[in-house]
């Protein structure tokens, strides 16, 4: 099976290639991930790890769809807009984010969820890691809970993208709960 690797930065593709020298099958593209030259319809996986929450989610998810065939499927992981008001991990890192003026977004998970359908896909398979932290020692729940930082999903395309729905920001729910109105 042929793998395409993309990634917005020349220097990580390199790393990349040299890491996998006696892979094959491999193809490397540099691209952001929301605005990818592959065509419509052509793949059956697609993983975005590590990377979603510093994308435009909305133009990344719809970009996925469009081109995923029907019944592929996307692991994604990212963070939640509405984390623990204790998770003083997760602060520390979304400020120092936003001051190195890295991208850095927040999914609002139950906006994503509830509207699934409507950006064409069904979930699959959902993990719920509640403090910063938690991901690295595969510390996870299965159900949503109330508040969470990192949640990682398995969604399947069920039809194409019908929305245009935002469901993401750049500050969190938990951050701007925070700062003094």
């Amino acid at each position: 099976q042929k793998v395409y690797a993309t990634d917005i930065s020349e220097q990580m593709i390199a790393v990349a290639k040299k890491q996998n020298l006696a892979l094959k099958n491999i193809f490397y593209y540099v691209s952001e991930a929301e605005i990818l030259k592959f065509g419509s319809d052509i793949f059956d996986y697609i993983l975005c790890f590590a990377v979603y929450d510093s994308l435009n989610q909305e133009l990344a998810l719809r970009e996925f769809n469009r081109m995923l065939k029907r019944g592929g499927r996307i692991l994604f992981n990212g963070k939640n807009s509405d984390y623990m008001p204790d998770d003083k991990l997760a602060l520390e890192a979304e400020i120092s984010a936003r001051m190195k003026k890295h991208p850095n977004h927040f999914t609002d998970v139950n906006k994503l969820l509830s509207h699934l359908n409507e950006f064409g896909f069904s979930i699959i398979s959902q993990r719920y890691f509640i403090y910063r932290g938690d991901g690295s020692k595969d510390k996870y729940v299965s159900d949503p809970p109330e508040y969470f930082y990192e949640f990682e999903f398995i969604i399947e395309k069920i039809s194409s993208f019908d929305t245009d729905l935002k469901f993401s920001n750049e500050y969190s729910k938990t951050f701007l709960k925070k700062e003094p109105q």
